[in-house]
């Protein structure tokens, strides 16, 4: 009797994970007939109208997710310390008054 049981219960898990997987392809059929018929609609009102049939596509621009991104830490209150530095206590300040250095490179030296 237990044999049965577990042969039935085998039966029965088949049937089930079989009609799920059935409707999970029945829809993303659909889904993707549903995209063509939306895409053929489009497609046959731009050649009523005169204009040329632009393809379906699907634009992404990185730059303008990591754009998104920094502007918003640029915004960011920042932590002043006691000296109006930014940072962490005992952080360095920012340097502003920079001298620059002459280039000494051989390269300076041979076009003398």
């Amino acid at each position: 009797m237990e044999k049965l049981i577990t042969l039935v219960f085998h039966i029965m898990s088949r049937i089930v994970l079989l009609t799920l997987g059935l409707v999970f392809v029945a829809s993303l059929v659909f889904a993707a007939a549903f995209v063509f018929m939306l895409w053929s609609l489009r497609s046959l009102w731009a050649r009523l109208r005169g204009e040329p049939v632009a393809p379906l596509a699907f634009r992404f621009n990185p730059r303008a997710q990591w754009g998104r991104f920094h502007a918003h830490a640029k915004g960011a209150p920042t932590d002043k310390g006691a000296g109006g530095a930014t940072g962490a206590k005992g952080a360095i300040p920012d340097i502003t008054d920079v001298v620059a250095k002459e280039d000494t490179t051989d390269s300076k030296r041979d076009s003398q």
